[in-house]
C-alpha cells in the first residue's frame, strides 16, 4: 500500500509552532511540517503518566490511552477556579479535617508532592467539605472537576455538590475511590440570572477518621472537562489548538485518486470535528471525514466541482472511543470504511478532481471555527493511490 504522508503512529516530533509528519518519496523519508498554533501554555499527560505543562505553540502528544501517544486538540477553555491547588480557601467546613499541602509522601498527578490535600472525617462524624463559592454565571452549562483518591480500604462514598444561589443543584453519589488519582467531574446547567455558583467535595457517608486525598480543581464553561488548567490567584484561559498543512507538494498528494485515513477519538463537545483535504479559498472541491455535532455519528463527504459524489453518515453509538476510518476517492470509485467495514460507496459518478484541486490537509475544514477537529488523533495517513476494498478493510480493522 503506497502512502506518502504519515503523521503519528508513535512517530511524533514537535517544536514550537510545528508538528512534524513525513512523506515517503522514492523510498526516502522526508520531513513534512504541519503548521500549529496555540497562543498559550497548556497541560498534557506525558509518557510517565504525569501531567506536565508545555509552552505556547507546542503541540501536545497525550499518552493517557496508549504508549504511542495521540495528538490532543482542544477548544479554548477557562478555569474559573482561581486557586486550583488551594483547597483551604473561600468555601469549607470543619477545617480541622483538612490538612494542608505538606503531604510529602503523596504524589500528585503532576508528579509533585507539595500540593496534595488530605480530607479527614471528624471523630464526631461532622462532614468536612471543601470547594469554592462566589462565582457568577448566566444561562450556561458548567462542569466542575478534581482528582480524588484514597489509601486501600478507605472511603468509598464521596459527593460532588453544586449549588446555585444557595440551593443544591445536582450531585453525584457513590464515587468509588481507588489508590490511583482519578479525575471526577460533575456537570450542571445554570439558568438563573445571575447565578452565584458554589461547588464542593463532601465526605457524606464516610466513617469517622476515614479520609481522601484531593488535587487540581477546575470549573469550566461547558458540558465536559478538558485538560487541566493550573491557576494561582486568578482565572486562566487556555487558547484553542489549530493545526494544518497547506500547500502539500503534488509529489505527496494525488488529486485524481487517493485515500485519507485516520485513527481518531472525538471529545464530548457538540460541534462538528472534521479532518479534510481541500484547497485554500475553494469550497467546491474537498474530501473530509470526521464527526457530526453529536456523540454518535461519523461522516464522510466528497465534493468535486460542487457536485457531491459521496455523503455518508454512520451511527457508531459512541464516538468517545478510537475509530479507524478511511475515505477513498477515485473517478467512479468513492467509498467510506469504518473499523474494518465498508459502510458506504458511490460507483456511478465519473467526476474526478483535477490536478491541484487538493493541496491542504487540515484538522478542520475550510479554516472554519465551526468545523475544527477537537479530540485525539493517533494516526493519519494520506495514500496517493486508491487502495482496494480488501486493503482498506485491513487498514481500518481494529
Amino acid at each position: 500500500m503506497a502512502n506518502t504522508l504519515n503523521l503519528g503512529n508513535g512517530n511524533w516530533a514537535t517544536k514550537e509552532d510545528s508538528l512534524l509528519a513525513y512523506n515517503s518519496e522514492n523510498g526516502n523519508f522526508k520531513p513534512l511540517p504541519f503548521d500549529f498554533s496555540r497562543a498559550s501554555s497548556a497541560t498534557v499527560v506525558n509518557k510517565d503518566g504525569l501531567i506536565e505543562t508545555v509552552g505556547s505553540g507546542i503541540p501536545r502528544i497525550d499518552f493517557r490511552d496508549d504508549s504511542k501517544g495521540a495528538l490532543l486538540l482542544e477548544p479554548q477553555r477557562t478555569n474559573y477556579d482561581s486557586e486550583s491547588l488551594n483547597f483551604t480557601t473561600s468555601f469549607m467546613s470543619n477545617s480541622s479535617g483538612i490538612q494542608s499541602s505538606s503531604l510529602t509522601s503523596k504524589i500528585a498527578p503532576n508528579g509533585s508532592n507539595d500540593s496534595v490535600y488530605k480530607i479527614t472525617k471528624a471523630t464526631d462524624n461532622s462532614d468536612p467539605y471543601l470547594g469554592r463559592s462566589g462565582v457568577s454565571f448566566t444561562d450556561t452549562k458548567m462542569v466542575f472537576s478534581a482528582w480524588l483518591w484514597t489509601d486501600e480500604n478507605q472511603s468509598k462514598d464521596v459527593l460532588f455538590l453544586v449549588y446555585r444561589d444557595g440551593t443544591q443543584e445536582v450531585q453525584t453519589k457513590n464515587i468509588t475511590l481507588t489508590t490511583t488519582p482519578t479525575r471526577y467531574f460533575i456537570e450542571a446547567t445554570f439558568t438563573t440570572t445571575p447565578s452565584n455558583v458554589s461547588y464542593r467535595i463532601d465526605l457524606d457517608g464516610v466513617s469517622s477518621n476515614q479520609y481522601i486525598y484531593a488535587w487540581g480543581k477546575q470549573l469550566e464553561q461547558g458540558s465536559y472537562p478538558t485538560s487541566y488548567i493550573p491557576t494561582q490567584g486568578s482565572v486562566v484561559t487556555r487558547l484553542a489548538d489549530v493545526c494544518n498543512q497547506s500547500n502539500i507538494p503534488t509529489s505527496v498528494i494525488n488529486s485524481s485518486e487517493g485515500v485519507l485515513y485516520a485513527e481518531i477519538k472525538k471529545d464530548k463537545g457538540s460541534q462538528f470535528s472534521l479532518i479534510s483535504l481541500d484547497k485554500s479559498s475553494d469550497s467546491a472541491n474537498y474530501v473530509y471525514v470526521g464527526y457530526l455535532n453529536n456523540t454518535t455519528s461519523l461522516r464522510a463527504q466528497i465534493k468535486v466541482d460542487s457536485v457531491t459524489v459521496l455523503d455518508e453518515n454512520i451511527n457508531i453509538g459512541d464516538t468517545n472511543v478510537f475509530s479507524k476510518v478511511a475515505v477513498k476517492y477515485k473517478s467512479g470509485d468513492y467509498a467510506f470504511f469504518i473499523n474494518g467495514s465498508k459502510v458506504g460507496n458511490t460507483s456511478t459518478s465519473t467526476d474526478s478532481f483535477s490536478n491541484g484541486d487538493l493541496d491542504r490537509l487540515e484538522f478542520g475544514y475550510n479554516l472554519s471555527s465551526s468545523f475544527k477537529y477537537y479530540g485525539l488523533i493517533k494516526n493519519v495517513k494520506l495514500h496517493n493511490q486508491a487502495l482496494t476494498d480488501q486493503e482498506l478493510i485491513n487498514l481500518t480493522t481494529i
